[in-house]
């Protein structure tokens, strides 16, 4: 039982990681456009929620409900940083 507490625990520290890490990098690089970061950062915070939420109602054990709602939010976590990049690659051709 404590694994599992231990396993989402790590995984919202590193989602929020993530969020803060996007939100610097933009600060600093400008890179990528910010219809993708906003779209990362949402993604992040549902993913985030959604551990919280099943953390506080039910146990610390993940039901099937909240796998899903998990991996939509990774999903589009991992959809967006294609996006930045593809759009970073495509902007990089055209200079």
């Amino acid at each position: 039982m404590q694994d599992m507490i231990g396993a989402e625990a790590g995984l919202l520290v590193m989602g929020f990681l993530l969020l803060n890490a996007s939100i610097f990098l933009y600060i600093i690089t400008g890179k990528p456009r910010l219809r993708y970061l906003i779209l990362l950062d949402l993604s992040l915070l549902f993913w985030m929620i959604s551990y919280w939420i099943n953390i506080i109602s039910d146990s610390p054990q993940m039901t099937g409900t909240w796998q899903i709602v998990s991996l939509m939010g990774m999903t589009l976590l991992l959809f967006s940083f294609i996006a930045a990049f593809v759009d970073y690659i495509r902007n990089a051709d055209e200079q």
